[in-house]
């Protein structure tokens, strides 16, 4: 992931509702999970999540299309 992102660690995802992708998010039953989901930003009048995680030892922060299907675990 991080060899993906641009210069500041920020990858943004687009896609639509047939689109899905699986994060391992730290949630109350999840404390151990790799991704903290953030604030909402808009972006070109699209709505993207935002969910930051450390990826080899840098902060990384995904912005996913509101369209696509998170799946979180």
């Amino acid at each position: 992931v991080l060899d993906m992102t641009d210069e500041n660690n920020v990858l943004r995802i687009d896609g639509d509702s047939s689109d899905h992708l699986s994060l391992d998010t730290i949630t109350s039953s999840n404390p151990a999970g790799e991704w903290t989901l953030g604030e909402s930003i808009v972006i070109d009048n699209q709505e993207y999540s935002r969910y930051v995680g450390e990826v080899g030892g840098s902060e990384v922060t995904l912005e996913v299309s509101t369209n696509i299907q998170v799946d979180e675990s």
